[in-house]
């Protein structure tokens, strides 16, 4: 169409074999032949010929754009509704999730099984470490992405969210009919258990993930625990690049003091200090048991004070 538009009467005939090889649209069909008419240029089937001056070749011309189109579109609904059936069935159809592989069953059908490899393994550290609440959402993607499972931000929640990991094969709303799950012929990645703890996490309904300067970096071990010796505030940390490359990571005061500590120097200090003690293994096992113990305790006191809160709200309302 460019070059018949910028090579005015150059071009006379438009050859094709068949018309459904012109446009299985009719509708388009009909505007494309009206611009190129208004060029000076006509379309013309070698196998399906018609002639253009005779008013009755339009009734073939609909014949022949009309055939295609309507076959189109039943190839189209027949592979919908076998998709359909398919995902019923708890097929997972189209490409896999990440940590799977597509592959086909015994019957030459196509299914997806468990990778096998890192994938799989990072994916399952996903939902683990994220139950576990040592991670907010973005910092456990940031670093699963240097691992090597490449993901954005929005589909890393949604890896979070999918229930294909734990067996599940989403069958979309048709019609009257809602969307829903069923249980699928693949075999789950992750447990239930530990699936549904995210979901709780995602939504509010368990608060265990920690405070934005809290959370755990390999960079920053010692955040949130140490404090500023001018105004007594706990230090942050951040990392800032140089101007020939790279990252230099630092704890400083939050509170505006110029209070700023390299914060490699700060961790290997730390590590030689603690090197200096040992510890016999059933110590160290009893004082794990005496922290849990506590951590239960204090765990179980916060929620008594929610409790009482919120009675008084609603009494006050």
């Amino acid at each position: 169409m460019q070059f018949i538009k910028k090579n005015s009467g150059y071009v006379d005939n438009i050859l094709f074999l068949k018309w459904d090889r012109f446009s299985r649209n009719v509708a388009e069909a009909y505007i494309t032949i009206r611009d190129l008419k208004k060029m000076g240029v006509e379309p013309q089937s070698i196998e399906q010929p018609l002639d253009f001056e005779i008013p009755e070749s339009k009734i073939m011309l609909a014949i022949y754009l009309a055939a295609p189109e309507v076959d189109n579109d039943r190839r189209a609904l027949n592979v919908f509704h076998g998709m359909r059936r398919g995902k019923k069935e708890g097929r997972w159809l189209g490409s896999c999730l990440k940590g799977y592989i597509n592959t086909r069953d015994e019957n030459n059908r196509p299914v997806i099984a468990h990778e096998g490899g890192i994938k799989e393994e990072l994916v399952k550290s996903a939902f683990n470490e994220f139950a576990g609440g040592m991670y907010n959402i973005e910092e456990l993607r940031k670093k699963l992405n240097k691992q090597g499972l490449k993901c954005e931000r929005n589909s890393f929640w949604l890896l979070l969210r999918n229930k294909g990991y734990i067996g599940k094969v989403f069958v979309p709303a048709f019609k009257d009919e809602p969307a829903f799950w069923v249980e699928g012929l693949h075999k789950p990645l992750i447990d239930e258990e530990t699936f549904y703890n995210v979901q709780d996490i995602l939504e509010g309904r368990k608060k265990n993930l920690p405070n934005k300067f809290q959370t755990v970096r390999d960079e920053f071990p010692l955040r949130g625990y140490l404090t500023c010796p001018l105004c007594k505030r706990t230090l942050t940390a951040s990392a800032s690049k140089g101007r020939a490359g790279g990252k230099f990571f630092y704890y400083h005061c939050s509170n505006g003091c110029k209070e700023c500590k390299k914060a490699m120097v700060l961790n290997e200090g730390i590590e030689t200090y603690l090197s200096k003690y040992n510890a016999e293994p059933q110590l160290i096992t009893l004082f794990g048991t005496i922290l849990k113990q506590e951590l239960k305790q204090n765990n179980s006191i916060g929620r008594k004070e929610i409790e009482a809160i919120a009675k008084s709200v609603v009494k006050l309302k």
